[in-house]
């Protein structure tokens, strides 16, 4: 499966061109949008979805059924599609001759039930951590409210969140594991870690209404099996 490109936020330009950094750019009306965006995130993720759960409750089997069945994906991929301008629709259909793969987008503002949290873990770290500085400030206020309703300082949840990652990472420094693992590794020790800080159920409902909707993700794989078993893999932390 080639690796998913993530957006910590929503965008118009197609996914395939969004890099790994958040690239949200706020105006004048930041405030007033973000308070917005956080209403309409927060009620889409608390919604109920058509198996009866909470996004935060689905099972990583439900996850991965829905996010590759193929209606789904279509309908997913046709959403998505509307959104862009008419010049850009098509971009991506699959050269003559071209290996057929399975391409599919999940934007987390409509399907938040389809990310694994490991997933929406990478995507706060990423935004959270922004080399940027002025993103990384953007970034973390789309966070604000969702990080006070955990009951717990702003400045004292990303001191936590960076905490985590140093001693989940410490182990590693001295070994041979190639950096991408040691990141798979660290990324799955940090959600253990926030999970039994806040539980296991308040951290991941935080992750589906607070964080998923500012979050997208454009992925492809040669076959449903394998792309189900490389995200198994990664959400067990990489460890074969």
């Amino acid at each position: 499966m080639t690796p998913a490109t993530l957006a910590a936020c929503p965008s118009t330009e197609p996914l395939t061109n969004v890099s790994l950094s958040t690239t949200c750019k706020l105006e004048d009306t930041v405030k007033s949008m973000i308070a917005m965006l956080a209403v309409v995130g927060t009620c889409a993720a608390a919604a109920q979805t058509p198996e009866g759960k909470r996004p935060w409750a689905w099972t990583t089997e439900q996850r991965l059924a829905a996010r590759f069945d193929s209606v789904s994906i279509g309908q997913r991929k046709a959403a998505y599609g509307a959104q862009l301008p008419e010049a850009s629709r098509g971009a991506s259909d699959p050269v003559a001759g071209a290996e057929q793969r399975l391409e599919y987008v999940i934007e987390g503002r409509r399907n938040p039930e389809l990310f694994l949290p490991f997933e929406l873990v990478r995507g706060l770290l990423d935004a959270g951590f922004d080399a940027d500085m002025n993103r990384r400030a953007l970034n973390r206020a789309l966070y604000r409210d969702g990080i006070a309703a955990l009951g717990v300082n702003e400045a004292d949840f990303w001191l936590l969140l960076a905490t985590s990652q140093e001693r989940a990472r410490r182990p590693h420094l001295a070994t041979a594991v190639d950096a991408d693992t040691v990141v798979c590794r660290v990324r799955v020790a940090v959600l253990d870690g926030m999970r039994q800080r806040f539980g296991r159920d308040v951290f991941d409902q935080f992750l589906y209404v607070t964080v998923a909707p500012y979050t997208s993700l454009s992925s492809s794989t040669t076959n449903t099996h394998s792309g189900k078993m490389e995200l198994l893999r990664e959400e067990a932390g990489c460890q074969n």
